[in-house]
């Protein structure tokens, strides 16, 4: 069994389908490690999202492993992590 399948048995596909909802809006991640990421939100895959954000005047494409997502702050809501379980 994949990483990815294991995460989807636990998790189901909750926040991905939430996420979705976000796409084309300005977000905020906050990862495991402390890293926060700012930008507008690109893509949502299985077991990643996209987002795309302006850093030192260029637009760069950050691809993030929903397994190192503490937290998402978007329009009007916060997903933790823990909450979908």
């Amino acid at each position: 069994m994949s990483g990815t399948e294991s995460y989807e048995r636990q998790h189901g596909m909750v926040l991905v389908d939430r996420l979705y909802n976000c796409i084309d809006r300005n977000v905020t991640v906050n990862l495991m490690d402390g890293t926060i990421i700012r930008g507008r939100l690109a893509s949502v895959g299985r077991d990643y999202i996209e987002v795309r954000r302006q850093q030192d005047g260029s637009m760069q494409k950050v691809l993030i492993p929903l397994s190192s997502i503490r937290s998402i702050v978007g329009p009007a809501t916060e997903m933790q992590m823990s909450d979908m379980s």
